[in-house]
């Protein structure tokens, strides 16, 4: 018999709270939560490719509650590279630039300080034709103009190619183009540097 979908959810969470204590333990760790879509949907995601808005911001207000330092990806990194993290940390990372990024969880986001890197696909800001392996029931993807804004709220910018296409097994040709042309586009269009 199944549980009522409440209990489901609060379930769910619980198990990812307990996660996070126990990582919390784990000393000199770099935690990074990685999203697609920020829905309105009160159901789980099978594809576990959205989360719901108020699961979301239950999820932020948890990483505040347990007090874990919330850190832009690229400092972040460097710590781990140079071995200075003496505590667990968490980066927040968004893939595909789905505009609900911008109108979901922009607003968590800033309410906590809390900032975040999300992967563009530069190539669907000109209209490149893109693969099916984005969904569009993840919904439109962020203009320039909604990503500039984001860049004054603690927001960073990576590429995430051109066109969306798996790196794995593509000429090096391609693969330069995909990373290289991605982010001198997402450069230019957002006057930041992209590393």
């Amino acid at each position: 018999m199944r549980r009522p979908r409440k209990a489901r959810i609060r379930r769910r969470v619980a198990d990812v709270a307990i996660w996070l204590q126990r990582r919390r333990r784990t000393e000199g760790k770099l935690i990074v939560l990685m999203y697609h879509a920020i829905t309105d949907a009160p159901e789980p995601d099978p594809a576990q490719l959205t989360v719901s808005k108020r699961l979301f911001a239950d999820q932020m207000r948890w990483l505040k509650e347990l007090g874990y330092p919330v850190v832009p990806l690229p400092v972040a990194a460097a710590q781990l590279r140079a071995c200075t993290l003496d505590s667990p940390v968490v980066a927040l990372t968004f893939d595909d630039g789905y505009r609900s990024v911008y109108t979901h969880a922009l607003p968590v986001l800033a309410s906590h300080g809390y900032p975040a890197t999300v992967f563009l696909v530069s190539g669907a800001q000109r209209g490149v034709s893109l693969p099916d392996f984005m969904p569009a029931r993840l919904g439109l993807l962020l203009g320039w103009s909604e990503a500039r804004e984001m860049l004054r709220h603690g927001i960073s910018f990576g590429a995430h190619g051109v066109t969306h296409r798996k790196l794995a097994g593509l000429p090096d040709h391609e693969v330069a183009h995909e990373v290289g042309d991605s982010k001198r586009e997402i450069e230019d269009a957002l006057s930041t540097m992209v590393t």
